[in-house]
C-alpha cells in the first residue's frame, strides 16, 4: 500500500508538487536523526530488561515526555530554518508548508516507536492492524485527493492530519498497556537512558546521512522538478524482503556457531544464505535494468522518464542489498568496526559525490552511492576475514554468483533482442510487451533455477538444528 501511495501520488501531482513534498519529508527525516539521540533503539533494551509493570511504567513515562520535548524542538528549529531550507532546495514554496514542518515530527517520531513498543508488549496483532490502518488512511487519501481534485496544499493538510492521528494513537496504545502516563523527566533514568542510546543515535545519524547524501546533493545543484525525477529513480524497491528475512533468521545462529569456535560453521551459513539471496535478487533486478523504461512508467509514469539512467544504476545497487555485510562482525562482538567503517564511508560518499557530479552531471550521485557502498562493503568483508583469521576469497561463493550472474546477462541480451525485434508493442504497447516478455523470462528462469533455490533452503534449514 505504500508502494501504491507513491505510485498514484506521482500521477497525481506536478513534479514542482512532488519534489516539494520529498523535501519536506527529507528535511523532517534527517533533523530528526540527529537530534533523537537514537532513543526508539533505547525502547527494546529498557524495556525488555524491565524486571516488573512498574520499571516499564517509569520508563514510559520517560521515554515519551522526552518524545514530546525533542519532537517539539525538531518542529521549532525547522520553522525558524525554513530561510535556510528555501535557500539551500532553491524553493520558495516550502515557506508555505510551516504547519507541516512544525508537527509531522511529532507524528514521525512517535510513530518510529510504536512497534518496539508493541513487540516488548508482545502485541504483535496490534501493531499489524496499525501499520495496515496507517497504510490504509494513507492510500484513501491520495485516493480522495486524485477523486476530489485537492490542491497539493489540501493534500497536505490531509496527510498530516492523518499522520498525528496515528501518532495520538500510540500514545493511547502505550497508555493502556502502561495503565497510565505522565508527563515525567527523572534526571537519573534520563542520563542512563542518553547513556545507551546516543551511541546508537550517532551509529544511525551517519547511516542516514550516508543514504541521503545523493539526493542532498541534487536538491542543492538541480531544480525541485529535477529532485522529483531523482527522489523517484532512486527509490529503494521492496526487493530484498527475503534478504532482510534470512539476516533476522540466521544472525542467532551464527552468534551460537561462533560461540562454540565454529567459524567455518558460521561463515559457510552466512556464504550460503547470501548465495540463495543472490539468486533470487538477481531476477528483478536484471529485469529492471533491461526494461528500465516501462518499469519507471508503472511505477511513476512516463515524465519520471528523464530519471531512467538513474534509475538503472540504483537497480543495480540493490544487488549488494542481498546480505548484511556486517553481520559475522556483529556476532563476534566487533560492531565498533561497523560504526567507524559507515563515518569512513559517509566521507568517502562526500568526496565521490562532488566529483561523479563534476565529472558525469545529473547521474554521478548515483553511481557514487554504489561505488561507496561497494567499497564499504568489501571493507567490512575483509575486516571479517581478519576477524576470523579466514580468507577473503572464502567468503564469498564467487563462483555461484558468477553463474548466477551470467545466466540472468544472457537472459537479459535474449529478451532485450526479442522486445527489439518482435511486433509486438505495436499491438499491445511497450509496456504491455515488457510485462509478457518478463512474465516469460522469470518462468524461464524459475526452471533453471528452483532445484539451486530449494538446495540451499535445505542447507539453511539444517543449519537450524543446533540443540545438540
Amino acid at each position: 500500500m505504500n508502494m501504491l501511495c507513491v505510485m498514484v501520488l506521482s500521477r497525481i501531482r506536478t513534479l514542482d508538487e512532488y519534489g516539494t513534498y520529498s523535501q519536506l519529508l527529507m528535511s523532517v527525516s534527517l533533523l530528526s536523526t540527529l537530534l533523537l539521540l537514537g532513543l526508539p533503539n533505547s525502547i527494546n533494551y529498557f524495556l525488555g530488561r524491565a524486571e516488573d509493570h512498574q520499571d516499564r511504567r517509569n520508563f514510559l513515562h520517560q521515554y515519551y515526555s522526552l518524545n514530546l520535548i525533542l519532537s517539539a524542538l525538531v518542529g521549532v528549529i525547522l520553522v525558524l530554518g525554513i530561510p535556510a531550507l528555501e535557500w539551500y532546495y532553491k524553493n520558495p514554496a516550502i515557506g508555505e508548508y510551516a504547519f507541516f514542518l512544525l508537527l509531522y515530527p511529532f507524528a514521525s517520531l512517535t510513530m518510529s516507536s510504536v512497534e518496539n513498543v508493541l513487540v516488548v508488549y508482545d502485541r504483535t496483532d496490534t501493531l499489524i492492524g496499525y501499520r495496515f490502518f496507517n497504510s490504509l488512511a494513507l492510500l484513501l487519501s491520495v485516493l480522495v485527493a486524485d477523486w476530489t481534485g485537492m490542491s497539493f496544499r489540501g493534500y497536505m493538510i490531509v496527510f498530516l492530519a492523518v499522520q498525528v492521528l496515528f501518532g495520538l494513537w500510540v500514545y493511547v496504545l502505550v497508555r493502556r498497556l502502561a495503565e497510565g502516563l505522565r508527563f515525567r523527566i527523572n534526571k537519573s533514568q534520563l542520563r542512563t537512558i542518553l547513556a545507551f542510546s546516543v551511541p546508537l543515535g550517532l551509529a544511525s545519524s551517519v547511516g542516514t546521512l550516508s543514504r541521503e547524501l545523493d539526493k542532498l546533493t541534487i536538491s542543492a545543484l538541480f531544480s525541485t522538478e529535477e529532485y522529483a525525477i531523482f527522489t523517484n529513480a532512486a527509490k529503494e524497491l521492496p526487493l530484498t524482503i527475503l534478504a532482510a528475512s534470512t539476516t533476522a533468521v540466521i544472525m542467532p545462529k551464527i552468534a551460537l556457531l561462533l560461540k562454540r569456535k565454529q567459524k567455518e560453521q558460521a561463515v559457510a551459513l552466512w556464504r550460503e544464505s547470501f548465495a540463495l539471496n543472490y539468486a533470487v535478487i538477481a531476477l528483478p533486478v536484471f529485469g529492471i535494468i533491461t526494461f528500465a523504461p516501462e518499469a519507471m512508467t508503472i511505477l511513476y509514469s512516463e515524465k519520471y522518464l528523464p530519471g531512467v539512467s538513474v534509475f538503472r544504476v540504483y537497480a543495480l545497487l540493490e544487488l549488494l542489498r542481498c546480505t548484511y555485510w556486517g553481520m559475522l562482525l556483529n556476532a563476534t562482538g566487533n560492531s565498533r568496526y561497523i560504526f567507524r567503517n559507515s563515518v569512513y564511508n559517509l566521507a568517502l560518499n562526500v568526496v565521490l559525490n562532488i566529483l561523479f557530479y563534476m565529472a558525469m552531471g545529473f547521474i554521478g550521485p548515483a553511481i557514487a552511492t554504489v561505488v561507496s557502498t561497494f567499497i564499504l562493503a568489501a571493507i567490512m568483508l575483509w575486516k571479517t576475514a581478519k576477524a576470523l583469521n579466514i580468507s577473503m576469497l572464502n567468503m564469498l561463493p564467487l563462483g555461484e554468483i558468477g553463474k548466477i550472474s551470467l545466466l540472468n546477462l544472457v537472459l537479459a541480451v535474449v529478451f532485450y533482442a526479442g522486445k527489439a525485434l518482435l511486433p509486438l508493442d505495436a499491438v499491445i504497447g511497450t509496456v504491455a510487451e515488457s510485462l509478457i516478455l518478463g512474465g516469460i523470462w522469470s518462468l524461464a528462469y524459475a526452471v533453471l533455477v528452483l532445484g539451486y533455490v530449494k538446495s540451499k533452503w535445505h542447507t539453511i534449514n539444517h543449519y537450524g538444528e543446533l540443540d545438540a
